[in-house]
């Protein structure tokens, strides 16, 4: 073996061992909210799938160069704004990625979090919810775009009904 490849074998060896979080992004929301300053952008099922469908061609490689991870975060955007069917492919390959014991944390918006979507998320090992409430005033979540149309409360014991560790995304100032 050529030093140059000794060197490369060597470095994704190291690579292996420093690296034990993944962070997967999903850029899709149902709404634009007014402070959000995160790569997003509207829903369409078309975009959305072509989207997932290279995410899961990356998360393969991932399996193959990677050990497993102690945390994986799928944040966004707006991750429960994919469908079911979209949601429960990327899980499928992500949820493979997560060591036994690691923490897998699911980032939501109530408005698209059904009870179809918790029961996914359960089955693939999501542990943790972080859930974007931002504000209980209607009139600022209306400055943000984000009015309810649902019964907060009510939406948050369907929660706790599948996941007893979760946090509240709060805006201050």
């Amino acid at each position: 073996m050529n030093k140059f490849k000794k060197n490369l074998v060597n470095t994704k060896r190291i690579i292996k061992r420093k690296i034990n979080s993944l962070y997967i992004h999903i850029p899709f929301c149902n709404k634009i909210c007014s402070y959000c300053s995160f790569s997003k952008m509207l829903y369409f099922p078309k975009i959305a799938r072509k989207y997932i469908c290279n995410l899961i061609v990356d998360l393969k490689k991932v399996k193959q160069n990677f050990n497993k991870f102690k945390t994986i975060y799928i944040g966004g955007g707006t991750p429960s704004s994919l469908s079911i069917s979209l949601l429960e492919n990327l899980l499928k390959y992500a949820s493979i990625l997560l060591l036994k014991n690691g923490e897998f944390t699911f980032e939501a918006n109530l408005d698209s979090l059904t009870e179809e979507k918790l029961k996914i998320l359960k089955k693939y090992g999501v542990n943790r919810l972080s859930i974007g409430i931002e504000t209980s005033s209607n009139k600022y979540l209306s400055l943000m775009n984000r009015e309810y149309d649902f019964d907060i409360n009510k939406k948050m014991e369907l929660v706790k009904k599948y996941f007893t560790n979760f946090n509240l995304d709060l805006i201050y100032g």
